[in-house]
């Protein structure tokens, strides 16, 4: 369903009345897993980001910036 976010309030395809965007920085924020249960590579194995810093990394990495 397309709708505006509840979020950010841009008009786009809605889950639950979120944008992927904002529901996969939450999931980035909350659970340190994006929304396709990926985390992070350290020393070649993959994990959650635990750290406020290795989420940040995460989140730059999806696209978001100031």
């Amino acid at each position: 369903m397309t709708g505006e976010c509840k979020c950010c309030g841009r008009v786009k395809e809605l889950r639950l009345g979120h944008c992927w965007e904002c529901a996969e920085a939450e999931s980035i924020i909350d659970e340190g897993l994006d929304m396709r249960d990926k985390g992070i590579v350290v020393d070649g194995v993959e994990r959650p980001a635990q750290t406020p810093m290795e989420k940040l990394k995460m989140l730059v990495s999806h696209g978001w910036s100031k």
